[in-house]
């Protein structure tokens, strides 16, 4: 049971900032090795390709990945509340079902916008 509570509950999936120094990596690796329009010089589009490239295959590389602290402690947490005969804890897309309402309308009126705190 602890082990499909924290399968569930841990998010999955690239590093954004492992994708976005990709990205600025190949950028910069794209633009010095591409050619501009007179053959020579900072390329922006091979700046562009590569920022795609590079970003891409990081983004590829992380899918499925784990945070492995976070899975042992979601485990941690069901198997204690096991042990202690409570229910199995909501996994965070139990927790956090979007629960947004907006009010108002019109040109005059107010927009309110409301949400679930604690959400992580």
């Amino acid at each position: 049971m602890a082990s499909d509570f924290a399968d569930q509950d841990t998010p999955r999936g690239p590093d954004a900032d492992d994708v976005a120094a990709a990205g600025i990596d190949g950028a910069i690796v794209g633009g010095l090795a591409g050619r501009d329009r007179f053959g020579a010089g900072w390329s922006p589009g091979g700046a562009a390709r590569g920022a795609r490239t590079a970003g891409g295959i990081v983004a590829l590389q992380g899918l499925g990945r784990v945070n492995a602290e976070a899975w042992q402690a979601a485990f941690d947490k069901a198997y204690a509340a096991c042990m202690a005969g409570e229910p199995r804890p909501l996994t965070r897309r139990e927790r956090c079902r979007s629960t947004g309402v907006v009010s108002g309308g019109g040109q005059l009126g107010g927009v309110a916008v409301s949400s679930r705190r604690g959400c992580d």
